[in-house]
């Protein structure tokens, strides 16, 4: 059960830390501590991460569709459309520093 919360949430948090380090890194563009190459590079690892746990999550989701486990399912759908949401969030900050360069 633990290994599944954390499998269901993953996606949530990388969402979470994405954001937060796009706003970092723009405050930090915007002081002239990073370079735009930088402040993306930041940001990609929690890119990646989030979709990787959402093809996890996609692969465990036929799992729980195939058992008829509901509660599961619909916990990680909702996980993938946050994450989603705070992508596109942060895809604004960050195209908000490439357009300031």
């Amino acid at each position: 059960m633990r290994r599944e919360l954390i499998l269901i949430t993953a996606p949530a948090i990388c969402g979470v830390l994405l954001l937060a380090t796009s706003q970092l890194d723009l405050y930090l563009f915007e002081q002239g501590v990073i370079t735009a190459r930088e402040a993306v590079g930041y940001e990609l690892v929690f890119f990646v991460a989030g979709f990787v746990a959402i093809f996890v999550q996609l692969l465990f989701g036929i799992r729980w569709l195939w058992g008829k486990r509901w509660k599961p399912l619909v916990q990680s759908i909702l996980s993938t459309i946050t994450f989603l949401i705070l992508f596109v969030i942060a895809g604004v900050n960050g195209a908000a520093i490439l357009n300031a360069t």
